[in-house]
């Protein structure tokens, strides 16, 4: 059948070019172009580059239903909250990314997570492009637009001497989106 696709890659998410402050790609960019091997041009490729997985709760959390008891009987009516739609949705996303070998990626999220931490007013994320869900022919089904988004934390890092070997490999990101919608292709559905 075509919708089961054994390929793990149907989906799109990267981050946008004003999500890298001028004043962190000036500071980072001569660390990666020192780097053997380095494929990337710039931060947010290497950012980009960096991307293990995203895990979003899009299912909705559910809802207490609402019961009324019958005078007199020992029926009862249930109805479904009143609750919008959108408060139904959990909203917290993780990003996971790759760790480097020298941990310059942990560098790079904890420069930006104070960036857009320590300001006088609320810095939300420059709005992400969205991520695009495909199908087994890479066409978009549908795409999840983030829009509010703030930066909430970043893992720490592990330093351990009784090890030869690097045993953390990933970097875990939360963040908070205040308005997710859910937008279906017209040409797909």
């Amino acid at each position: 059948m075509a919708f089961l696709s054994g390929k793990n890659n149907n989906f799109r998410f990267a981050f946008s070019k004003p999500f890298i402050p001028q004043e962190i790609e000036d500071k980072y960019s001569p660390i990666l172009n020192r780097i053997p091997g380095n494929m990337c041009e710039n931060v947010l490729d290497f950012l980009n580059y960096s991307i293990k997985s995203v895990n979003i709760q899009v299912s909705p959390n559910g809802y207490e239903a609402i019961t009324q008891r019958d005078r007199g009987t020992p029926y009862e009516r249930i109805r479904r909250s009143n609750a919008y739609p959108d408060a139904l949705f959990n909203k917290d996303m993780t990003i996971i990314f790759q760790l480097d070998q020298a941990y310059i990626i942990w560098s790079i999220l904890t420069d930006l997570f104070m960036y857009y931490y320590c300001s006088d007013e609320d810095r939300f994320i420059p709005p992400f492009p969205g991520m695009q869900i495909m199908d087994c022919y890479n066409k978009i089904m549908y795409r999840i637009d983030f829009n509010d988004v703030l930066f909430t934390s970043v893992s720490g890092l592990e330093f351990d001497f009784s090890s030869d070997s690097v045993e953390q490999k990933t970097i875990e990101t939360t963040w908070k989106v205040s308005r997710m919608e859910i937008n279906f292709e017209p040409s797909r559905i």
